[in-house]
């Protein structure tokens, strides 16, 4: 019965949905098969060996075991009369390892010569050919005692077979190490990446080391490494939440219907401040707008912003250096990093395109939106308003006068206390995840921002505080970069010229960057980089 369960199974693709017979010389077997249900087996095992045949449709039937021939090729079904050759003489016993049915065949109508170009460099190489001697005659007792060029195949040799002059492991072919690098560029021809080049050569071809030729292949592919996809993006950093109103600020620019407007929003309370600076903006419009922020809402210790023109200049600097304020400015193209303040911007620039049609904030409708806008309770429960003053603002909506009164705030704040704190929700979800931290020296390849090629390549020279490098080019340029367009690249060694008796594998090694000092200051902010091996050159956004 085991017998029967593991020959359907084998052959379950062919029996899978069709009626079939079941030829068997055990007779016991055909009622336990064909007329006996589930419930009249007491065996255990035997009841399971049955259960495993419920999803075929079969018919048991008994031939002797005389006739019952091809089920034992090798000992009931001989193939001629045992001639002088098969005589074993004095050998003590001859055991069967393998059988495998030959299949290199060019002799075809239509002969393929890639077998004579096969053939040709298999007899031309040393090791192949002393390979093929190992698998017909046999490998030694010890791996040790084989030469080094064949102890690779020590572990798989009960897989090998000759045929023709090649050496075969299951179905796929053994190459010789001339034709590798031709056997690669081949498997490697529609660039499909690392997976599936494997999963093709695994169907054709063996050699050791298969897998880490492909890997360098692969990884070492300047048209692969350049169209690469883009990394997944990282779990949100948690800054610190700031404790007192407008202590930790964002500010950011944007444009609609023709004019810019800057943004000024609290991370506390989410207070937002809006102003229209004209069609242009400079570091002066800015300057003015903040300025009189800073005198009506307070002075902020942490203005964070983007690297924009107007937020870079040393005049923006200078202001804020005088009414001391820290800014924090996010890496080129990564947007992210600023997202608080461009939350801002995406709710005043719906809120904006909705109530005026020529960009003026000065009406009524924009300035009752915002107004309500501010009074709206957000995922804490309480409104910008509620947080920045205490209370609602009286608006347009009908309320009674003590929603106004603080001591319902007061209430509230008691009520907070006294309930248990709950779980706060990670900001990631299951596709983020953390990419490896780089280091100082590492070759890297940089992204595109534009067409997401991978066309440019560089050194780490510096480490910023969030997820930000400073990668300096081959021309001297130096860019500053956020983690996730950055990926390593470690460029292969040349490989050696082959020697007289070539190795079964040549495996190109990465290369290892010298070591490096890793200077302290690499772990300052960016405003404080020093980089003495980029001084006088200017940052390239």
């Amino acid at each position: 019965m085991l017998a029967v369960v593991w020959a359907v199974h084998k052959c379950k693709l062919y029996l899978s949905g069709t009626l079939f017979d079941l030829i068997t010389d055990h007779r016991p077997l055909i009622p336990i098969i064909n007329a006996y249900s589930l419930d009249q087996i007491e065996n255990p095992r035997l009841l399971r060996l049955r259960l495993k045949l419920q999803s075929f449709q079969v018919h048991a039937s008994w031939r002797k075991g005389s006739d019952h021939a091809f089920a034992d090729a090798l000992s009931r079904n001989p193939v001629g009369i045992p001639s002088s050759d098969d005589e074993l003489g004095e050998a003590p016993a001859l055991h069967c390892r393998s059988i495998r049915v030959c299949m290199l065949r060019d002799d075809g109508p239509h002969p393929n010569l890639k077998f004579a170009e096969l053939r040709a460099a298999a007899s031309a190489d040393p090791v192949y050919q002393s390979l093929v001697q190992c698998v017909l005659h046999g490998f030694l007792a010890r791996q040790r005692d084989l030469d080094a060029p064949l102890q690779p195949f020590w572990n798989g040799r009960e897989h090998l077979s000759v045929d023709q002059g090649i050496v075969m492991k299951g179905q796929r072919i053994l190459v010789p190490l001339a034709m590798r690098q031709r056997v690669l560029a081949n498997l490697h021809a529609s660039h499909q990446g690392l997976v599936r080049t494997k999963a093709r050569a695994r169907q054709l071809v063996y050699w050791p080391g298969l897998t880490a030729d492909i890997d360098t292949l692969v990884r070492t592919c300047s048209a692969c490494r350049e169209f690469q996809s883009s990394q997944s993006a990282e779990p949100p950093m948690n800054d610190r939440h700031p404790t007192l109103p407008f202590e930790f600020v964002s500010a950011d620019l944007f444009s609609c219907q023709g004019y810019e407007f800057l943004v000024y929003v609290d991370r506390l309370t989410g207070w937002p401040c809006v102003v229209r600076t004209g069609r242009t903006t400079s570091s002066h419009d800015v300057i003015l707008a903040c300025r009189r922020w800073f005198a009506d809402l307070g002075v902020p210790a942490v203005l964070c912003t983007d690297g924009g023109p107007q937020f870079a200049s040393k005049k923006f600097a200078d202001f804020c250096s005088r009414w001391q304020v820290q800014r924090v400015s996010s890496s080129p193209h990564y947007p992210q990093s600023n997202g608080h303040a461009e939350a801002a911007v995406k709710a005043m620039k719906r809120l904006l395109l909705k109530t005026s049609s020529n960009g003026n904030l000065d009406t009524d409708a924009f300035r009752r939106g915002l107004l309500e806008w501010r009074n709206t309770p957000g995922p804490s429960g309480k409104s910008p308003a509620e947080h920045l003053l205490g209370h609602p603002l009286r608006s347009f909506v009908i309320a009674e006068w003590t929603q106004f009164d603080s001591s319902w705030s007061t209430v509230a704040s008691e009520r907070e206390e006294q309930s248990p704190p709950s779980t706060p929700v990670s900001a990631s979800t299951p596709t983020h995840r953390s990419l490896p931290v780089l280091r100082i020296g590492t070759p890297v390849d940089v992204q595109d921002p534009k067409t997401k090629r991978w066309t440019t390549r560089g050194v780490i020279v510096a480490i910023g505080q969030h997820r930000d490098y400073f990668v300096k080019l081959a021309s001297g340029r130096v860019y500053w970069r956020n983690r996730r367009f950055l990926r390593p690249f470690s460029p292969p060694v040349p490989s050696p010229a082959p020697c007289v008796s070539p190795q079964p594998s040549v495996v190109v090694a990465p290369a290892t960057p010298p070591p490096l000092r890793r200077s302290t200051r690499a772990h300052q902010p960016p405003s404080r980089l020093n980089i003495s091996s980029t001084r006088g050159q200017s940052y390239a956004s």
